[in-house]
């Protein structure tokens, strides 16, 4: 008697995987109940692991202006002293915002950079 595999296939690459897959073999997308909760953070980790940097670039040339627009803001109303707490409070959180994912952004990439050409042999000084 033959055995009855069942099997799923990757949304992404199309190609057959085994019903127990959580992870495609071909692309590495995940697969099943785990594709509906990860996806989201497969897709950027995907997007931030290209070798162009685009991603990046792309945030800082969407935010970066924003930022610096937000800090010359705040720093007008420091100088000019009117109702300085809540003008900053309401600059504040959008700029903490802005810095906060341009940051993370930036320092996830570099990691990914910094750690993916890295193995356990060239660590340690071996070819």
């Amino acid at each position: 008697m033959k055995k009855n595999k069942k099997e799923i296939v990757c949304n992404h690459c199309l190609q057959k995987q085994s019903a127990m897959a959580t992870i495609c073999k071909n692309c590495g997308n995940p697969l099943g109940i785990i594709a509906d909760t990860y996806s989201k953070h497969w897709l950027s980790n995907k997007a931030l692991s290209s070798s162009s940097g685009i991603v990046v670039i792309g945030i800082w040339l969407m935010f970066g202006p924003f930022l610096g627009g937000l800090s010359w803001i705040m720093w007008v109303i420091i100088q000019e002293n009117k109702n300085v707490f809540s003008s900053l409070m309401m600059i504040g959180i959008p700029w903490i915002l802005c810095f906060l994912l341009l940051y993370i952004t930036t320092k996830n990439y570099i990691m990914m950079k910094y750690f993916s050409g890295r193995s356990a042999g060239k660590s340690l000084g071996k070819k």
